[in-house]
Protein backbone atom coordinates (compact mmCIF):
# COMPACT_ATOMS: atom_id res chain seq x y z
CA UNK A 1 0.00 0.00 0.00
CA UNK A 2 1.43 3.44 -0.95
CA UNK A 3 2.64 5.41 2.05
CA UNK A 4 0.43 8.40 1.30
CA UNK A 5 -2.62 6.10 1.58
CA UNK A 6 -1.52 5.23 5.11
CA UNK A 7 -1.26 8.93 5.85
CA UNK A 8 -4.80 9.49 4.54
CA UNK A 9 -6.21 6.66 6.64
CA UNK A 10 -4.43 7.82 9.78
CA UNK A 11 -5.49 11.44 9.29
CA UNK A 12 -9.13 10.45 8.78
CA UNK A 13 -8.98 8.20 11.82
CA UNK A 14 -7.65 11.08 13.94
CA UNK A 15 -10.25 13.52 12.61
CA UNK A 16 -13.32 11.36 13.16
CA UNK A 17 -12.09 9.68 16.32
CA UNK A 18 -12.36 13.01 18.11
CA UNK A 19 -15.66 13.44 19.95
CA UNK A 20 -15.37 17.20 19.38
CA UNK A 21 -15.19 16.66 15.63
CA UNK A 22 -18.21 14.41 15.65
CA UNK A 23 -20.18 16.90 17.75
CA UNK A 24 -19.20 19.73 15.41
CA UNK A 25 -20.30 17.66 12.42
CA UNK A 26 -23.69 16.95 14.02
CA UNK A 27 -24.19 20.66 14.75
CA UNK A 28 -23.27 21.60 11.17
CA UNK A 29 -25.71 19.01 9.80
CA UNK A 30 -28.56 20.24 12.00
CA UNK A 31 -27.97 23.92 11.26
CA UNK A 32 -27.43 23.26 7.55
CA UNK A 33 -30.66 21.25 7.42
CA UNK A 34 -32.48 24.20 8.95
CA UNK A 35 -30.89 26.59 6.45
CA UNK A 36 -31.69 24.29 3.54
CA UNK A 37 -35.30 23.99 4.67
CA UNK A 38 -35.53 27.78 4.96
CA UNK A 39 -33.97 28.23 1.52
CA UNK A 40 -36.41 25.95 -0.28
CA UNK A 41 -39.35 27.28 1.72
CA UNK A 42 -38.55 30.83 0.64
CA UNK A 43 -38.18 29.66 -2.95
CA UNK A 44 -41.56 27.96 -2.87
CA UNK A 45 -43.29 30.96 -1.28
CA UNK A 46 -41.88 33.32 -3.87
CA UNK A 47 -42.23 30.99 -6.86
CA UNK A 48 -44.51 33.54 -8.54
CA UNK A 49 -42.76 36.52 -10.07
CA UNK A 50 -44.33 39.78 -8.82
CA UNK A 51 -45.04 42.44 -11.44
CA UNK A 52 -46.78 45.81 -11.25
CA UNK A 53 -49.43 46.80 -13.80
CA UNK A 54 -50.66 50.30 -14.60
CA UNK A 55 -53.88 50.01 -16.62
CA UNK A 56 -54.48 53.44 -18.14
CA UNK A 57 -56.70 51.97 -20.86
CA UNK A 58 -59.44 50.61 -18.57
CA UNK A 59 -61.18 48.87 -21.47
CA UNK A 60 -62.59 45.43 -22.14
CA UNK A 61 -59.47 44.58 -24.14
CA UNK A 62 -57.00 45.59 -21.43
CA UNK A 63 -59.07 43.74 -18.82
CA UNK A 64 -59.09 40.62 -20.99
CA UNK A 65 -55.32 40.79 -21.45
CA UNK A 66 -54.70 41.17 -17.71
CA UNK A 67 -57.07 38.31 -16.85
CA UNK A 68 -55.06 35.97 -19.04
CA UNK A 69 -51.75 37.26 -17.67
CA UNK A 70 -53.06 36.68 -14.14
CA UNK A 71 -53.89 33.09 -15.03
CA UNK A 72 -50.19 32.33 -15.62
CA UNK A 73 -48.77 30.24 -12.77
CA UNK A 74 -45.46 32.07 -12.74
CA UNK A 75 -46.80 35.62 -12.38
CA UNK A 76 -48.37 37.61 -9.56
CA UNK A 77 -49.96 40.92 -10.63
CA UNK A 78 -50.21 43.98 -8.41
CA UNK A 79 -52.04 47.10 -9.60
CA UNK A 80 -50.55 50.54 -9.00
CA UNK A 81 -50.37 54.00 -10.45
CA UNK A 82 -47.29 54.67 -12.58
CA UNK A 83 -45.37 56.48 -9.83
CA UNK A 84 -46.29 53.90 -7.16
CA UNK A 85 -45.29 51.09 -9.50
CA UNK A 86 -41.85 52.62 -10.09
CA UNK A 87 -41.40 53.01 -6.35
CA UNK A 88 -42.17 49.32 -5.86
CA UNK A 89 -39.63 48.49 -8.57
CA UNK A 90 -36.95 50.61 -6.90
CA UNK A 91 -37.60 48.85 -3.59
CA UNK A 92 -37.24 45.46 -5.27
CA UNK A 93 -40.85 44.44 -4.49
CA UNK A 94 -41.65 43.78 -8.16
CA UNK A 95 -39.55 42.62 -11.08
CA UNK A 96 -41.08 44.92 -13.69
CA UNK A 97 -43.76 47.56 -14.24
CA UNK A 98 -46.12 47.22 -17.23
CA UNK A 99 -47.96 50.37 -18.25
CA UNK A 100 -50.90 49.69 -20.58
CA UNK A 101 -51.24 53.07 -22.26
CA UNK A 102 -54.48 54.92 -22.79
CA UNK A 103 -56.06 54.28 -26.18
CA UNK A 104 -54.83 50.68 -26.49
CA UNK A 105 -58.17 49.32 -27.69
CA UNK A 106 -58.69 52.12 -30.20
CA UNK A 107 -55.22 51.63 -31.64
CA UNK A 108 -55.75 47.88 -32.07
CA UNK A 109 -59.10 48.51 -33.80
CA UNK A 110 -57.34 50.89 -36.16
CA UNK A 111 -54.58 48.38 -36.88
CA UNK A 112 -51.91 50.37 -35.03
CA UNK A 113 -49.74 48.04 -32.94
CA UNK A 114 -46.86 50.27 -31.84
CA UNK A 115 -46.47 52.04 -28.52
CA UNK A 116 -49.20 50.01 -26.78
CA UNK A 117 -47.35 49.06 -23.57
CA UNK A 118 -44.34 50.52 -21.75
CA UNK A 119 -42.11 48.31 -19.62
CA UNK A 120 -39.86 49.42 -16.77
CA UNK A 121 -37.33 47.05 -15.18
CA UNK A 122 -34.00 47.05 -13.37
CA UNK A 123 -30.98 47.39 -15.58
CA UNK A 124 -29.52 43.99 -16.42
CA UNK A 125 -32.65 42.07 -15.42
CA UNK A 126 -33.16 38.89 -17.43
CA UNK A 127 -36.34 37.91 -15.61
CA UNK A 128 -38.15 41.01 -16.88
CA UNK A 129 -37.46 40.01 -20.46
CA UNK A 130 -38.86 36.55 -19.79
CA UNK A 131 -42.00 38.12 -18.29
CA UNK A 132 -42.34 40.38 -21.34
CA UNK A 133 -42.55 37.30 -23.57
CA UNK A 134 -45.50 36.04 -21.51
CA UNK A 135 -47.18 39.45 -21.52
CA UNK A 136 -46.70 39.86 -25.27
CA UNK A 137 -48.12 36.38 -25.94
CA UNK A 138 -51.33 37.28 -24.12
CA UNK A 139 -51.61 40.56 -26.03
CA UNK A 140 -51.02 38.80 -29.32
CA UNK A 141 -54.10 36.66 -28.86
CA UNK A 142 -56.39 39.68 -28.38
CA UNK A 143 -54.81 41.58 -31.24
CA UNK A 144 -55.26 38.67 -33.64
CA UNK A 145 -58.81 37.98 -32.51
CA UNK A 146 -59.91 41.60 -32.80
CA UNK A 147 -58.29 42.00 -36.19
CA UNK A 148 -59.88 38.77 -37.42
CA UNK A 149 -63.34 39.85 -36.26
CA UNK A 150 -62.91 43.27 -37.92
CA UNK A 151 -61.87 41.66 -41.20
CA UNK A 152 -64.72 39.18 -41.01
CA UNK A 153 -67.21 41.97 -40.31
CA UNK A 154 -65.98 43.89 -43.36
CA UNK A 155 -66.30 40.80 -45.54
CA UNK A 156 -69.83 40.13 -44.33
CA UNK A 157 -70.71 43.77 -44.97
CA UNK A 158 -69.40 43.55 -48.52
CA UNK A 159 -71.32 40.31 -49.11
CA UNK A 160 -74.57 41.97 -48.06
CA UNK A 161 -75.39 39.94 -44.94
CA UNK A 162 -78.14 41.42 -42.79
CA UNK A 163 -77.46 42.56 -39.22
CA UNK A 164 -78.82 39.46 -37.45
CA UNK A 165 -76.88 37.01 -39.61
CA UNK A 166 -73.72 39.06 -39.15
CA UNK A 167 -74.10 39.01 -35.39
CA UNK A 168 -74.64 35.23 -35.34
CA UNK A 169 -71.57 34.62 -37.50
CA UNK A 170 -69.40 36.99 -35.48
CA UNK A 171 -70.50 35.36 -32.21
CA UNK A 172 -69.65 31.92 -33.58
CA UNK A 173 -66.29 33.22 -34.81
CA UNK A 174 -65.55 34.68 -31.37
CA UNK A 175 -66.54 31.42 -29.66
CA UNK A 176 -64.32 29.46 -32.03
CA UNK A 177 -61.39 31.80 -31.28
CA UNK A 178 -61.90 31.19 -27.56
CA UNK A 179 -62.01 27.42 -28.11
CA UNK A 180 -58.63 27.30 -29.89
CA UNK A 181 -56.95 29.64 -27.39
CA UNK A 182 -55.28 26.79 -25.52
CA UNK A 183 -54.88 24.49 -28.52
CA UNK A 184 -51.19 23.66 -29.00
CA UNK A 185 -51.71 23.31 -32.76
CA UNK A 186 -52.22 27.06 -33.03
CA UNK A 187 -48.94 28.66 -32.07
CA UNK A 188 -48.27 32.37 -32.46
CA UNK A 189 -45.00 34.27 -32.18
CA UNK A 190 -44.17 37.90 -31.61
CA UNK A 191 -41.03 39.99 -31.74
CA UNK A 192 -40.33 42.04 -28.61
CA UNK A 193 -37.99 45.02 -28.76
CA UNK A 194 -36.28 46.45 -25.67
CA UNK A 195 -35.31 50.10 -25.80
CA UNK A 196 -33.78 52.51 -23.29
CA UNK A 197 -36.21 55.17 -22.06
CA UNK A 198 -35.72 58.29 -19.99
CA UNK A 199 -37.39 56.82 -16.91
CA UNK A 200 -34.62 54.22 -16.69
CA UNK A 201 -32.62 56.93 -14.93
CA UNK A 202 -34.91 56.43 -11.96
CA UNK A 203 -33.70 52.88 -11.56
CA UNK A 204 -30.24 52.57 -10.02
CA UNK A 205 -28.01 49.53 -9.83
CA UNK A 206 -28.06 49.78 -6.04
CA UNK A 207 -31.64 48.53 -5.92
CA UNK A 208 -30.96 44.85 -5.31
CA UNK A 209 -33.68 42.30 -4.56
CA UNK A 210 -33.39 41.69 -0.81
CA UNK A 211 -34.92 38.21 -1.14
CA UNK A 212 -32.16 37.17 -3.54
CA UNK A 213 -29.49 38.48 -1.14
CA UNK A 214 -31.10 36.48 1.67
CA UNK A 215 -31.00 33.25 -0.32
CA UNK A 216 -27.41 33.77 -1.43
CA UNK A 217 -26.46 34.47 2.18
CA UNK A 218 -27.89 31.09 3.19
CA UNK A 219 -25.72 29.40 0.58
CA UNK A 220 -22.72 31.48 1.66
CA UNK A 221 -23.22 30.47 5.30
CA UNK A 222 -23.27 26.78 4.37
CA UNK A 223 -20.04 27.20 2.41
CA UNK A 224 -18.52 28.95 5.42
CA UNK A 225 -19.56 26.02 7.66
CA UNK A 226 -17.69 23.65 5.37
CA UNK A 227 -14.61 25.90 5.42
CA UNK A 228 -14.54 26.04 9.24
CA UNK A 229 -14.97 22.28 9.49
CA UNK A 230 -11.96 21.77 7.22
CA UNK A 231 -10.06 24.30 9.32
CA UNK A 232 -10.76 22.26 12.42
CA UNK A 233 -9.83 19.02 10.63
CA UNK A 234 -6.49 20.46 9.52
CA UNK A 235 -5.36 21.36 13.05
CA UNK A 236 -3.69 17.95 13.37
CA UNK A 237 -1.41 18.78 10.44
CA UNK A 238 -0.25 22.01 12.07
CA UNK A 239 0.10 20.29 15.43
CA UNK A 240 2.59 17.84 13.91
CA UNK A 241 4.53 20.78 12.47
CA UNK A 242 4.48 22.55 15.83
CA UNK A 243 5.85 19.62 17.84
CA UNK A 244 8.29 18.46 15.18
CA UNK A 245 7.46 14.88 16.13
CA UNK A 246 5.54 12.14 14.37
CA UNK A 247 2.84 11.93 16.98
CA UNK A 248 -0.23 11.12 14.96
CA UNK A 249 0.84 9.80 11.59
CA UNK A 250 3.65 7.35 10.89
CA UNK A 251 5.50 8.74 7.90
CA UNK A 252 9.04 7.50 8.44
CA UNK A 253 11.08 7.36 5.21
CA UNK A 254 8.26 9.09 3.42
CA UNK A 255 8.96 11.73 0.78
CA UNK A 256 7.73 15.30 1.04
CA UNK A 257 5.42 14.75 -1.91
CA UNK A 258 3.76 11.74 -0.31
CA UNK A 259 3.25 13.57 2.99
CA UNK A 260 1.79 16.58 1.16
CA UNK A 261 -0.50 14.39 -0.95
CA UNK A 262 -1.64 12.39 2.06
CA UNK A 263 -2.48 15.48 4.09
CA UNK A 264 -4.21 17.07 1.12
CA UNK A 265 -6.33 14.05 0.18
CA UNK A 266 -7.44 13.53 3.78
CA UNK A 267 -8.88 17.06 3.76
CA UNK A 268 -10.48 16.58 0.33
CA UNK A 269 -12.22 13.42 1.51
CA UNK A 270 -13.32 15.12 4.73
CA UNK A 271 -14.78 18.06 2.83
CA UNK A 272 -16.38 15.79 0.26
CA UNK A 273 -18.09 13.81 3.04
CA UNK A 274 -19.64 17.01 4.38
CA UNK A 275 -20.55 18.01 0.83
CA UNK A 276 -22.24 14.63 0.38
CA UNK A 277 -24.36 15.32 3.47
CA UNK A 278 -25.25 18.80 2.15
CA UNK A 279 -26.26 17.24 -1.17
CA UNK A 280 -28.51 14.74 0.62
CA UNK A 281 -30.15 17.59 2.55
CA UNK A 282 -30.74 19.47 -0.68
CA UNK A 283 -32.17 16.34 -2.29
CA UNK A 284 -34.47 15.83 0.70
CA UNK A 285 -35.80 19.38 0.98
CA UNK A 286 -36.00 20.25 -2.71
CA UNK A 287 -39.58 20.03 -4.06
CA UNK A 288 -38.18 19.07 -7.49
CA UNK A 289 -35.40 16.77 -6.37
CA UNK A 290 -33.91 14.24 -8.77
CA UNK A 291 -30.69 12.32 -9.18
CA UNK A 292 -29.28 14.93 -11.59
CA UNK A 293 -29.66 17.68 -8.98
CA UNK A 294 -28.07 15.51 -6.30
CA UNK A 295 -24.97 14.67 -8.35
CA UNK A 296 -24.74 18.24 -9.68
CA UNK A 297 -24.58 19.67 -6.15
CA UNK A 298 -22.24 16.89 -5.02
CA UNK A 299 -19.80 17.76 -7.82
CA UNK A 300 -19.93 21.42 -6.77
CA UNK A 301 -19.03 20.61 -3.16
CA UNK A 302 -16.39 18.09 -4.24
CA UNK A 303 -14.50 20.60 -6.37
CA UNK A 304 -14.86 23.27 -3.69
CA UNK A 305 -13.21 20.85 -1.25
CA UNK A 306 -10.49 20.24 -3.83
CA UNK A 307 -9.63 23.96 -4.02
CA UNK A 308 -10.11 24.90 -0.36
CA UNK A 309 -8.09 21.91 0.88
CA UNK A 310 -5.17 23.00 -1.27
CA UNK A 311 -5.34 26.48 0.24
CA UNK A 312 -5.47 25.01 3.75
CA UNK A 313 -2.44 22.80 3.10
CA UNK A 314 -0.57 25.86 1.87
CA UNK A 315 -1.30 27.84 5.06
CA UNK A 316 -0.56 24.83 7.26
CA UNK A 317 2.93 24.67 5.73
CA UNK A 318 3.49 28.37 6.41
CA UNK A 319 2.37 28.53 10.06
CA UNK A 320 3.86 26.21 12.70
CA UNK A 321 1.79 27.13 15.76
CA UNK A 322 -1.78 25.91 16.10
CA UNK A 323 -3.04 29.06 17.83
CA UNK A 324 -1.58 31.32 15.15
CA UNK A 325 -2.86 29.07 12.39
CA UNK A 326 -6.43 29.03 13.71
CA UNK A 327 -6.45 32.80 14.11
CA UNK A 328 -4.95 33.52 10.69
CA UNK A 329 -7.08 31.09 8.72
CA UNK A 330 -10.25 32.17 10.52
CA UNK A 331 -9.52 35.67 9.24
CA UNK A 332 -8.84 34.20 5.78
CA UNK A 333 -12.23 32.43 5.75
CA UNK A 334 -14.04 35.63 6.76
CA UNK A 335 -12.19 37.68 4.13
CA UNK A 336 -12.95 35.08 1.45
CA UNK A 337 -16.61 35.16 2.47
CA UNK A 338 -16.83 38.95 2.31
CA UNK A 339 -14.96 39.27 -0.97
CA UNK A 340 -16.97 36.50 -2.64
CA UNK A 341 -20.43 37.75 -1.61
CA UNK A 342 -21.16 35.08 1.00
CA UNK A 343 -22.71 37.61 3.36
CA UNK A 344 -24.06 40.20 0.92
CA UNK A 345 -24.75 40.65 -2.78
CA UNK A 346 -21.59 40.73 -4.88
CA UNK A 347 -23.00 43.62 -6.93
CA UNK A 348 -22.64 45.89 -3.90
CA UNK A 349 -18.87 45.43 -3.92
CA UNK A 350 -16.54 47.86 -5.67
CA UNK A 351 -16.03 46.79 -9.35
CA UNK A 352 -12.26 46.48 -8.88
CA UNK A 353 -12.78 44.12 -5.94
CA UNK A 354 -15.32 42.18 -7.99
CA UNK A 355 -12.52 41.32 -10.43
CA UNK A 356 -10.49 39.91 -7.55
CA UNK A 357 -13.55 37.97 -6.35
CA UNK A 358 -13.42 35.90 -9.53
CA UNK A 359 -10.08 34.53 -8.34
CA UNK A 360 -11.66 33.14 -5.16
CA UNK A 361 -13.24 29.63 -5.05
CA UNK A 362 -16.02 30.87 -2.75
CA UNK A 363 -17.26 33.26 -5.43
CA UNK A 364 -17.56 30.49 -7.99
CA UNK A 365 -19.23 27.98 -5.68
CA UNK A 366 -21.86 30.56 -4.65
CA UNK A 367 -22.58 31.40 -8.30
CA UNK A 368 -23.03 27.81 -9.46
CA UNK A 369 -25.04 26.81 -6.38
CA UNK A 370 -27.26 29.87 -6.81
CA UNK A 371 -27.79 29.04 -10.47
CA UNK A 372 -29.00 25.58 -9.52
CA UNK A 373 -30.75 26.02 -6.17
CA UNK A 374 -32.26 29.47 -6.71
CA UNK A 375 -32.62 29.91 -10.47
CA UNK A 376 -32.73 26.21 -11.43
CA UNK A 377 -30.47 27.10 -14.33
CA UNK A 378 -29.17 23.69 -15.31
CA UNK A 379 -25.41 23.26 -15.73
CA UNK A 380 -24.60 26.92 -16.28
CA UNK A 381 -20.93 27.73 -15.47
CA UNK A 382 -20.28 24.22 -14.10
CA UNK A 383 -17.44 23.47 -16.53
CA UNK A 384 -15.77 26.83 -15.87
CA UNK A 385 -16.18 26.25 -12.14
CA UNK A 386 -14.55 22.82 -12.25
CA UNK A 387 -11.65 24.07 -14.37
CA UNK A 388 -11.06 27.05 -12.09
CA UNK A 389 -11.12 25.09 -8.83
CA UNK A 390 -8.85 22.39 -10.26
CA UNK A 391 -6.37 25.00 -11.53
CA UNK A 392 -6.51 26.88 -8.21
CA UNK A 393 -5.77 23.66 -6.30
CA UNK A 394 -2.90 22.72 -8.61
CA UNK A 395 -1.24 26.13 -8.19
CA UNK A 396 -1.57 26.05 -4.38
CA UNK A 397 -0.16 22.52 -4.19
CA UNK A 398 2.79 23.32 -6.44
CA UNK A 399 3.65 26.42 -4.42
CA UNK A 400 3.38 24.42 -1.19
CA UNK A 401 5.56 21.60 -2.53
CA UNK A 402 8.36 23.90 -3.66
CA UNK A 403 8.06 25.83 -0.40
CA UNK A 404 8.64 22.60 1.54
CA UNK A 405 11.55 21.57 -0.67
CA UNK A 406 13.24 24.96 -0.31
CA UNK A 407 12.60 25.21 3.43
CA UNK A 408 12.92 21.78 5.06
CA UNK A 409 12.23 23.27 8.49
CA UNK A 410 8.54 23.30 7.66
CA UNK A 411 8.43 19.78 6.33
CA UNK A 412 5.02 18.28 7.03
CA UNK A 413 6.37 15.19 8.66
Amino acid sequence: MPKFVNIICNRLRLIYHSSTTRLLLVIIILVSGLLMSTLYKSLEESSKIPIAVVDESQTVTSTSILERVSSQDVLSIQYFSRDKGLQQLQKGNVQAVYRIKEGLEQKILQGQYEDLVEVYYLKGSTIAKFISDIFAAQMLYDINKMQTVINLDNILEDEGYDLKDKEDILIKANDYAESIKTNEEYRMTIDVRFVEIEDNKLIQDKNINSTLIYRQMLIGIMITFLAFFLLFASIYIVKDNETGLIQRVQVSSTSDGEVLLGNYMSLVLTGSAVGFIFSLLSFYYSPNSDSHTFFYILIIYLFYSVSLSALIVFFSSMIKKVSSYVMVFTIVIIVLGIASGSFWNIELINPSIRVISRLIPNYWVIQVLSNRLIFNDGFKDLTSYCLFTFTFAAICLLITYFKIKLNPRVRQE
